[in-house]
């Protein structure tokens, strides 16, 4: 009598199909494996000019922001020396704050420039394609190369 689920064939034949199914599926997706490889292959190759593109971009965009990290270095040290002798009440307090409030608006202002850079390099990383009319004006703006002409 033999076992009541089919028994040990069965569970042969069922791994069998398994295997077989597995193989073929292995072997209908090489092709597909070989053009996503060159697709891929393709993209980078694509994106090499907006990575130049990005890192001259973001190079001036530090270059750019060296003068305001020292800016920002002589606001925080004339407030940590305010903030010292912070012993002289409200009016003393009042000043404090008023140093700080001048500081940030002067900082404000400086990084108003920048706000309209940044998003022009957004909308390069957004659109990498060149299909858009976007493309490459972030990077004009922050000093990169110029890939409109």
């Amino acid at each position: 009598m033999g076992h009541p689920n089919g028994g040990p064939e069965r569970l042969g034949r069922v791994l069998g199909y398994l295997s077989g199914g597995v193989a073929h599926l292995h072997r209908g997706l090489a092709p597909l494996r070989g053009e996503l490889r060159g697709g891929l292959a393709h993209l980078h190759r694509g994106l090499a000019p907006l990575r130049g593109e990005l890192r001259g971009g973001l190079a001036h965009l530090h270059r750019g922001l060296a003068p305001l990290r020292g800016e920002l270095r002589g606001v925080l040290a004339h407030l940590s020396g305010d903030l010292a002798h912070l012993d002289g009440g409200p009016e003393r307090l009042g000043r404090v704050l008023g140093h700080l409030s001048g500081g940030l608006i002067h900082l404000r202002q400086r990084l108003a420039p920048l706000r309209g850079d940044l998003a022009h390099l957004s909308m390069d990383l957004e659109y990498p394609s060149g299909g858009m009319e976007h493309r490459g004006r972030g990077l004009e703006h922050l000093g990169g190369p110029d890939v409109h002409s």
